[in-house]
């Protein structure tokens, strides 16, 4: 079991490592000198809710979700990681019903997990408002 706990704590810890990478990614492909400044700096003043930060947010509730059991909880981290390199992709080469299957079961685990269920409430709509196209 505790093997299965340390395989657990890393995942979520490659999970956090790959959102920030792109998040890091995201700002300096996009942008060059100055303007990259200029960007960092808005989004200091103001932050906005971003997928990155929401699946940052899940994943940290996860983390301390005590009502889950752990093949349950290995399960989340791997969706959250799906769902982390669905939003490094363009929006064009995005799987929308992997995705919406994706939101769905976060949906039903919030149900069951008091801690992942109020971030879910609070971080499920950034996540599925900015990854699924419009109805």
């Amino acid at each position: 079991m505790q093997a299965f706990d340390a395989v657990l704590e890393f995942s979520l810890l490659a999970l956090f490592v790959g959102i920030c990478g792109y998040a890091v990614r995201l700002i300096f492909t996009t942008m060059r000198g100055d303007e990259a400044a200029r960007a960092a700096a808005r989004a200091a003043r103001a932050p906005e809710l971003t997928v990155v930060e929401a699946l940052h947010r899940l994943t940290e509730a996860l983390e301390e979700e005590a009502a889950l059991e752990a093949d349950r909880r290995a399960e989340v981290a791997e969706v959250l990681q799906d769902l982390s390199e669905a939003a490094e992709a363009p929006a064009g080469e995005r799987r929308p019903g992997r995705i919406h299957a994706e939101v769905e079961l976060l949906g039903r685990v919030a149900s069951t997990a008091p801690r992942f269920g109020r971030a879910w409430s609070t971080w499920g709509p950034v996540v599925s408002g900015r990854l699924l196209p419009p109805p």
